[in-house]
Order: structure tokens, then C-alpha cells, then sequence
């Protein structure tokens, strides 16, 4: 599970896990490799959702995914609902990423989060009404 974590450097995304959904336990903080001069690590993050199973990364990797939306600076809500309807928006920043951690060898647990990388743009705003904010939404859930 992702879960918010509050801190004197603002919202991080923290993950938590539990086998009965009655007793969790905390793993940490995620954290994130940069990517292409985007620092994940030092921005408020708050919007995530991890999948219930690995899937196959980019490279066909079964790993950990990731579904977050970093609030960089100028892009929060608050900073942008005032802005008029012509404001551009920067698809580097405001958009749904997912990002994908390697998993433990088998019998090991996670005791501290890995490492999230291999990080894609996995939706930006289209409409009007996208470009105040959009985030990932509904955990994701397996099903057939």
C-alpha cells in the first residue's frame, strides 16, 4: 500500500504492507532514481498507487510498478487555478508517471524499499479540465 507520509520537506509517498489487511507493517519512503534531470526524491508526492503484483516493465522485466503524480513547483492546484484558460501546460511535470522498482530475491523480505527507476510519462492533461490537475485515481486491481 502507498500512503502518505508528512515531513518538514513536505509530502513523500511511503509504502506499508500487510498479509490480512488488518496489521500493516511500514517499509519506508520510496525513493527514486532521477531521471533526465527530474529529481522525484526532493518533490512533493502524494498522489500514488503501487500494483497489487509485479509487471512486466519496459524491458519485459517482471518488477514493482508505481502510479504517482509529483506536485513539482508551479504545478500545484492552487498555483495554476487562477491562470488563464491559454495556460500551457508542462508535460514533463504534470503528468501520471509510472515508475518500476526491482523485487527482492526470492525469500527476502523488503524490509527497506528499493530503488524506483526505469520512470515513463504514463499520462498528461489533454482536455480543459485536465489541466488543473489530473493524478492517478482508483488503486489498481487484478482481475482477469
Amino acid at each position: 500500500m502507498t500512503y502518505t507520509a508528512l515531513s518538514p520537506s513536505g509530502p513523500r509517498i511511503a509504502l506499508a504492507m500487510s498479509e490480512d489487511l488488518l496489521h500493516w507493517e511500514r517499509i519506508g519512503l520510496a525513493t527514486f532514481e532521477p531521471f533526465q534531470g527530474i529529481d522525484f526524491v526532493n518533490v512533493d508526492n502524494k498522489d500514488a498507487s503501487i500494483f497489487p503484483v509485479a509487471i512486466p516493465n519496459h524491458a519485459g522485466k517482471m518488477q514493482l510498478a508505481l502510479l504517482h503524480r509529483p506536485l513539482f513547483l508551479g504545478t500545484r492546484p492552487e498555483e495554476t487555478a487562477c491562470q488563464g484558460e491559454s495556460r500551457i501546460v508542462d508535460r514533463e511535470h504534470e503528468s501520471i508517471w509510472i515508475s518500476y522498482c526491482p523485487m527482492p530475491p526470492k525469500g527476502l523480505a523488503p524490509h527497506l524499499p528499493g530503488l524506483f527507476n526505469s520512470h515513463h510519462r504514463l499520462a498528461t492533461p489533454v482536455s480543459p479540465w485536465e489541466k488543473l490537475k489530473i493524478g492517478g485515481g482508483t488503486p489498481p486491481i487484478l482481475t482477469k
